[in-house]
């Protein structure tokens, strides 16, 4: 390019490539710092419709928008260019936390992780003079820090110098704590990342935007709330604001305790307080999912895009659920607007944009902030928990509630998971139940009517603390056809825990099963002539030492040798089981897997993973960029 040419294109608006664009929260932040958003691009038509209504509005009359699949298309549908500079965030929930949760994350090995690479080889075809990056910061502890190695050299490789940071949106006056990676790539010059506009960390001093003042002219006091519906919906009057369901757990010091500390997503029943900013909204709300307002139900439309910072009039396509996935998956406009005034300064040497940097050592206090309120926790968990429960000695309680005695006789019909399921009458099992509950410990029996009974499963769990002063230990001893039935015992558990607690079933009292806090002790012994493998599967599988823990398949093939590893792994899922495999979890090795809790799980307060088939990934697997 000519000097002329040059010096004609620098004193013109930047010309933006935008991918992943969603519903165009960084696309309409770089607008409005003054870039030229040229393309943006998605792979929703919906979404980008969202961006079109607002053509002429935010977006300038020349914008186009291309809806296309980044893993297969050529550069040349984004158009011929040349583009200044280039801004996207793959998918995020690859690193996210839901995929903690679940035992791991998949990272750059999912699908959408795997997007990272393609955005690599548009970026090496177009040669912006940079770059930003946008994703969640779980990206940096994926896989051990691989990812993050592997996405850093990539960058480099490139022939882009990256500067990288943790920020959070609430310090950029949006009213939502939203703590994201920001990652710019410059092939010349120094970056340095905007200062806080709010917060303690601000120069200023000025407060956070709480969800309060971002809602204000949208609330309606005389507004009359009916009861929110559902199995949990009646706990959510009792949820003060700024609350989660973590009120109800017995670590809070709840009288009756409902849910075991981190046993669910920190938005479940997350109701918002007026005084604070929100916490990170996300894009696929369950029933109980938040934030909810602190009147008690579900946030409009209108709610959401003020506390991601979209402006009113800026127009989504779509239902309401659709809306709200695109508001939630979008980058905050007044964030990015900020991310887009320190590129525009620094890589395009804009005068006149008002935005402070922050030195490269500025000390952020979010990431303080949370390790005050991990402190806080433990301190909290530390007088109302033990570690040692197996030591711990059982301590009984001798007040009124805790000697009512009961008897019970009745009949329960047990639907066996081996049967086919067109022929429901065929499928249920008859099981006579007695059950006695004396001083505090529940004795059941259980006897399949009508069969050889060859297979014995006992089941004793002690409580390190009895369960709201009336359940100390459970006692349970089935005799039935086969130990394919297993998941009756453990059943008619939930049912003690139901009778005698506030709790809905033992799940709650185990935790999750990537950070296990048990409050009982466990004896199983089980016994199958006819069914050895299961038999020591079950033995196994119920230390709480084994539950959780990556397992080699090999095992599964010395206890069912007739069967695959896939068979086995289907036949124990089942029976009940919830194993975990490299189909439902990518984390999770082809030649491992994880049976995640030592009982099998009630469908009434655990569903399984997804199961998908071997090859249904679509992967992109890469030790290199991929090219063309």
């Amino acid at each position: 390019m000519t000097d002329k040419k040059e010096k004609k294109r620098s004193t013109a608006r930047p010309r933006v490539l935008a991918l992943f664009s969603g519903a165009g929260g960084l696309d309409l932040g770089f607008c409005k710092a003054g870039f030229d958003v040229a393309v943006s691009s998605d792979i929703s038509a919906v979404f980008l419709k969202s961006i079109e209504r607002n053509i002429g509005r935010y977006y300038p009359s020349h914008h186009r928008s291309i809806c296309a699949d980044v893993s297969t298309a050529a550069p040349e549908v984004y158009g011929r260019g040349p583009f200044d500079f280039m801004i996207g965030g793959p998918p995020c929930q690859s690193f996210s936390a839901a995929g903690r949760r679940a035992g791991g994350v998949h990272g750059i090995n999912d699908f959408r992780g795997s997007l990272f690479w393609h955005y690599c080889r548009l970026i090496e075809h177009f040669s912006p003079k940079g770059f930003l990056f946008e994703n969640v910061r779980g990206i940096l502890q994926a896989n051990k820090g691989r990812d993050w190695q592997a996405i850093s050299q990539a960058f480099n490789g490139l022939g882009y110098q990256i500067y990288s940071r943790v920020l959070d949106a609430a310090d950029y006056g949006v009213p939502q704590h939203r703590e994201r990676l920001i990652v710019v790539g410059l092939k010349k010059g120094e970056f340095l990342f905007p200062a806080p506009t709010h917060g303690p960390a601000s120069q200023n001093g000025r407060s956070y935007v709480s969800a309060g003042e971002a809602l204000l002219d949208l609330d309606d006091p005389t507004e009359i709330v009916p009861p929110y519906p559902g199995k949990w919906g009646s706990l959510l009057a009792e949820v003060p604001p700024g609350m989660n369901y973590l009120f109800f757990t017995e670590e809070m010091g709840h009288p009756t305790p409902k849910f075991a500390w981190r046993s669910r997503f920190s938005d479940f029943l997350y109701k918002l307080d007026p005084k604070l900013p929100s916490k990170t909204i996300v894009a696929s709300q369950g029933a109980y999912g938040g934030p909810f307002h602190w009147r008690g139900r579900k946030l409009t439309l209108a709610e959401h895009k003020r506390l991601q910072s979209f402006p009113d009039d800026y127009e989504i396509e779509g239902s309401l659920l659709t809306g709200i996935k695109q508001v939630g998956n979008s980058v905050a406009p007044r964030f990015a607007e900020q991310l887009a005034k320190a590129v525009l300064r620094q890589v395009f040497n804009a005068t006149d944009t008002d935005v402070e940097l922050m030195r490269s050592d500025y000390s952020l206090v979010f990431d303080a902030r949370k390790r005050e309120k991990a402190r806080n926790t433990k301190a909290k968990r530390a007088i109302s928990t033990r570690s040692d429960i197996h030591q711990i000695p059982l301590q009984f309680h001798h007040g009124t509630d805790i000697c009512h005695e009961k008897h019970e006789k009745f009949i329960w019909h047990y639907i066996s998971p081996r049967q086919p399921v067109e022929e429901p009458s065929k499928c249920t099992k008859r099981f006579d139940i007695d059950s006695a509950l004396s001083g505090g410990a529940w004795r059941v029996s259980a006897i399949e009517a009508r069969s050889r009974r060859r297979a014995t499963v006992r089941l004793g769990l002690i409580f390190s603390q009895s369960l709201n002063r009336k359940l100390a230990s459970i006692d349970v001893e089935l005799r039935t056809s086969s130990l394919e039935n297993a998941a009756i015992a453990w059943d008619l558990v939930d049912w003690c825990v139901r009778q005698s607690s506030s709790f809905s079933s033992i799940q709650p009292l185990y935790g999750h099963f990537t950070e296990p806090h048990p409050k009982f002790s466990l004896r199983v012994d089980v016994s199958d002539v006819a069914n050895d493998g299961l038999q020591r599967f079950i033995q196994n599988t119920s230390a709480f030492e084994y539950a959780g823990t990556m397992r080699p398949k090999a095992e599964l093939a010395l206890l069912f040798p007739k069967m695959s590893a896939r068979e086995s792994v289907l036949y124990l899922r089942e029976l009940g089981w919830d194993i975990r495999t490299h189909e439902t979890n990518r984390a999770i090795p082809q030649k491992f897997f994880r049976s995640v809790y030592p009982f099998t799980m009630s469908l009434s307060e655990t569903r399984f993973t997804t199961w998908r088939d071997k090859g249904t990934h679509r992967n992109a697997d890469r030790t290199s960029i991929p090219k063309g």
